[in-house]
């Protein structure tokens, strides 16, 4: 923070990585509070920075600085299914995870990829429910792919450290 303070013009780079960390530390109030100083000064945010927004939101449950996020997200462009999802994951918000899993094929006709299935595999991971992440994997349509694989291993690993 001191750094920070003492830097004449911060860029998108410092800026992300401020809010990033806040968002690691689980200072999610701050992350948000300094996205708002950082879009007041003039920087718009790129999709990094959205991301930790995003995530900061989830872990809050704020759903309405959510939808003020994921409106921003929509004008930039970046893919929103899996910008979601992945952000749900991280939040450990299984329920809105498988929410917005079944919305993307049913509502929005959006079917999905691997990257998908992974975020869901992550979000139960973290939640501490891997029998239920092998069971959704074994649910496919397809063969697991590396990105699916690797969230289960990391949920396996998780739940043997709790051990």
């Amino acid at each position: 923070m001191e750094l920070f303070s003492k830097m004449i013009e911060p860029d998108i780079v410092s800026w992300t990585a401020l809010i990033s960390a806040h968002v690691k530390l689980d200072h999610n109030q701050d992350a948000l509070i300094w996205l708002v100083k950082m879009v007041r000064e003039g920087t718009k945010p790129n999709q990094f920075t959205l991301a930790s927004a995003l995530t900061a939101s989830t872990k809050l449950t704020a759903m309405e600085t959510g939808k003020l996020i994921h409106a921003q997200i929509i004008k930039t462009g970046v893919q929103t299914d899996s910008f979601i999802a992945s952000s749900c994951s991280h939040g450990k918000l299984v329920d809105e995870t498988m929410f917005w899993f079944r919305r993307m094929n049913m509502e929005y006709g959006i079917v999905p990829k691997e990257e998908h299935y992974a975020c869901v595999v992550d979000a139960l991971g973290r939640a501490e429910m891997l029998s239920k992440g092998v069971k959704f994997v074994g649910s496919m349509s397809f063969g697991p792919g590396l990105g699916v694989l690797r969230s289960l291993l990391s949920s396996c690993k998780t739940q043997v450290a709790l051990l």
